[in-house]
């Protein structure tokens, strides 16, 4: 609908309610869109409503159907399916076949409504009668079955005929098992043969077209694609658009006639342009891919639309991918998610995943995880490969555990918010069992981390593997890591290198900056100062902390490239702005001694701190300089203690002989003699050189209860470090 109101010039958000005040009903349905989408206007439902409704009771179509997805898709209203149902009515009333169409499944599945078969068929039958696809065959399986109307295989077989000839698949197969069954048709393939070569003789083109797939497929007869091709050819003479169609095919395939893509594209045109839907489909896609004609992505849109509006399922999904991705329309994802949603409702697998994708995004739709794995488990459950990895990772991350019509748990047994490995593995294991590099990759994860299954490094490696021939990047590094810990795989530099350099070619960082290292420690790889700068460099370049951060190091020491202070500071200051805390420590020492910058303490000070609040032992410590100090801030030995304590605290051995110090000072505001002998002892056993001396100058000053206090003090620090 909103793509109806894009063709022509809208007139303004005040032009409309004037008009609307006056009763004109279309002014009226466009002013409840502009409130619905808050497009020229704040966005308001209950408007949005009111103004719909006005029109939908004068009989305007699109009101009746916005009025109906209102109240189904519970935007701005609570979901009510009795007026769902009651505004789709109004609709199909007015004898519209698509919504005739919706209107039978609704009664068929019992959504919104009570379940009525009986209902549903005159729904269909009304639909199958104006021609619709879908609701010829949905009406011959009513019939089929016996649901809604009495069992009667012949009529069955006449509504799937006249399916089948639109192109419709489900159609097709469902004929074909109606035939093969010989229920009260056929009793073998011979009497089927012999009525389908008597009607065809006769001229009847849905005989000779299903003659030509008999030969086609070899259905009780030799397999013979010449002959099928001469019924197509007499049903095409006929202007039959299904025969016409199935040509197009032969061409394209060289079945039955030489290969032939021009010829293919002047039959797939004939039955497309006689509103054959799979032929418009079809078409759409050759031109989307150029296949034996110009690459031209508005011909193709032009040709899914057509199919689209037919309710051509594969169309809808196309048509939605190429608004996506702004090919042949310009980009809209509102747009997209409106055909993929009305292909998703369908079944079709890939425009369930692909609003999935969108609902997680937030493109085109509110942003909702919940939604989202809703969508992917749709697809998931019929096998797509994609959406299966796609429901995995939901599960692994704890997104999407509500449905979001019912706010119910959906598949998973977890509560909401936490992760479901097992399920998750459930599905990673399915999509790589069909070859997904994605999923390879997951299960080698989760089995690398036990995450969902026992922890096993060997079965990471064989998934990694998969993934890895497969040409994932990020298998292949994980792959290397392996190699090179030696983990579930022996160890093997060579090897470990042989990966990150395939992973690094792709562009990934973590694999240049891997890469990197063993080159400049000549492991797997020949020594080359000169290459592991050059890999290392790149990953800095691209945003790798850890890349910057060792690049940095080395500049900042001279090992293996030239000593220099600017540079390091530099790659510091790209690491630091990303939040690492080693180098905003080392950050907070270049400024705080003026190498390859000015001296400046409060700069010292600022990116002690940010490295100091995260944790980092040293910038806790030289915090603590600071203000033991007053250096660059007020001299505070409260402040100075505390974040000598918290790098204490993590067995920062200079910290603990600065506490010492601090606690020992006679003329300090802190002296506490037993806490500065408990704290040099902690850092003697830590390994600080000048802690033992300063401890032993105290204790000559200490009486012996102040230093069993001292020496029970010391005992209770290390037992409580060794339960932690």
């Amino acid at each position: 609908m909103a793509a109806i109101l894009r063709k022509t010039r809208q007139p303004s958000v005040d032009e409309l309610r004037t008009l609307a005040q006056q009763g004109d009903a279309v002014a009226q349905f466009k002013l409840a869109v502009c409130y619905s989408e808050g497009k020229g206007t704040a966005q308001d439902y209950a408007e949005a409503l009111r103004w719909g409704r006005q029109a939908a009771e004068q009989g305007v179509l699109e009101a009746q159907l916005f009025l109906g997805d209102l109240y189904s898709d519970g935007e701005g209203v609570p979901p009510e399916g009795e007026q769902a149902v009651f505004w789709y009515r109004q609709a199909a009333e007015q004898g519209h076949a698509e919504h005739q169409l919706f209107l039978g499944h609704i009664y068929c599945n019992g959504q919104g409504t009570a379940q009525d078969p009986a209902e549903a068929v005159v729904w269909y039958r009304k639909a199958a009668e104006q021609g619709n696809a879908d609701a010829q065959f949905s009406l011959g399986q009513m019939i089929s079955t016996g649901q809604g109307t009495p069992k009667n295989d012949q009529e069955a077989a006449d509504w799937y005929s006249k399916a089948a000839l639109q192109g419709h698949r489900g159609a097709q197969s469902a004929l074909d098992a109606l035939y093969a069954s010989g229920q009260e048709l056929f009793q073998n393939d011979r009497e089927r043969l012999a009525w389908y070569q008597k009607a065809a003789e006769q001229g009847n083109t849905t005989a000779q077209v299903q003659l030509g797939l008999t030969y086609a497929q070899g259905r009780g007869v030799a397999q013979n694609p010449e002959e099928a091709v001469y019924w197509y050819y007499k049903a095409a003479e006929q202007k039959d658009a299904c025969a016409q169609f199935l040509l197009g095919q032969a061409y394209s395939k060289g079945q039955g006639l030489p290969l032939d893509e021009r010829e293919a594209m002047t039959w797939y045109r004939k039955a497309a342009e006689a509103d054959h839907a799979e032929a418009q489909y079809t078409l759409g896609t050759l031109y989307h891919k150029g296949q034996g004609v110009p690459q031209d992505d508005q011909q193709a849109v032009s040709w899914y639309l057509k199919a689209a509006r037919q309710g051509h399922a594969g169309a809808q999904s196309s048509l939605g991918a190429r608004y996506a991705e702004g090919q042949g329309v310009a980009q809209d994802y509102q747009e997209a998610a409106d055909w993929y949603r009305q292909a998703a409702k369908q079944g079709h697998a890939n425009a369930q995943n692909n609003l999935g994708n969108l609902c997680r995004s937030g493109k085109g739709v509110p942003r909702s995880a919940d939604e989202a794995a809703f969508w992917y488990r749709q697809a998931a459950e019929q096998g797509h490969a994609i959406a299966q990895n796609n429901l995995g990772n939901c599960l692994a991350n704890g997104i999407g555990v509500l449905r979001p019509e019912t706010g119910e748990k959906q598949g998973s047994t977890r509560e909401a918010g936490g992760a479901d490995d097992k399920e998750a593995v459930f599905w990673y294991r399915k999509a790589a069992a069909q070859g997904h590099p994605g999923a390879q990759l997951n299960m080698g994860l989760h089995y690398e981390q036990g995450r969902g299954l026992p922890q096993e490094c060997r079965e990471a490696a064989a998934w990694y593997r998969k993934a890895a021939e497969q040409g994932n990047a990020v298998a292949r590094l994980r792959l290397g890591l392996l190699y090179a810990s030696g983990q579930g795989v022996p160890q093997d530099p060579t090897e470990a290198a042989r990966w990150y350099r395939l992973a690094a070619e792709q562009g990934n960082l973590e694999a240049q900056y891997q890469l990197g290292i063993l080159y400049w420690a000549g492991q797997g790889v020949p020594q080359d100062d000169r290459q592991a700068l050059l890999l290392c460099r790149n990953a800095a370049k691209a945003g790798h902390v850890a890349a910057q951060t060792l690049l940095a190091d080395r500049l900042s020491e001279g090992r293996g490239l030239p000593q220099d202070d600017k540079e390091a500071c530099y790659w510091y200051r790209k690491a630091a702005g990303q939040n690492d805390a080693h180098a905003q420590n080392c950050l907070g020492t270049r400024y705080r001694d003026g190498r390859g910058v000015a001296t400046d303490y409060a700069e010292a000070v600022s990116w002690y701190r940010r490295a100091a609040e995260q944790g980092h032992a040293e910038a806790q410590n030289h915090l603590g300089n600071l203000y033991a100090y007053g250096d660059g801030l007020p001299q505070d030995e409260q402040e100075a203690a505390r974040w000598y304590r918290q790098a204490a605290a993590q067995g920062h051995a200079e910290a603990q002989n600065n506490l010492g110090t601090l606690y020992g000072d006679e003329q300090g505001q802190l002296q506490d003699p037993v806490a500065a002998h408990m704290w040099y002892t902690l850092s003697t056993m830590n390994g600080y050189k000048t802690a033992a001396k300063d401890r032993d100058r105290l204790a000559q000053q200490m009486t012996r209860a102040q230093l069993t206090e001292s020496q029970r003090l010391v005992r209770a620090w290390v037992e409580q470090q060794s339960c932690q």
